[in-house]
């Protein structure tokens, strides 16, 4: 992977998510699950403070409200707790 590559070469990676047709707080949500479950272990995957960095271009398309349920404790789209 690219990862690997990058970890081989003494770097790492932040993740870069893009703007696709259909993107939402939900679609991001589950880009975010599927990223941590996925590389948030891989020691190529660049980290501020032990957290894995995921960028979100364009990321003021979604509304401020839509992306308080993906932060927020008790958002419907929660991510808070639930990646580990």
């Amino acid at each position: 992977t690219i990862l690997d590559h990058a970890l081989a070469a003494g770097r790492k990676v932040a993740i870069h998510l893009e703007p696709f047709k259909g993107r939402s707080s939900g679609t991001v949500a589950s880009n975010l699950k599927y990223i941590h479950e996925t590389y948030a272990h891989h020691p190529g995957l660049y980290r501020i403070r032990g957290k894995p960095v995921v960028y979100v271009y364009d990321s003021y398309i979604i509304e401020a409200n839509e992306w308080a349920e993906v932060f927020r404790p008790k958002g419907i789209h929660t991510i808070r707790n639930r990646l580990h």
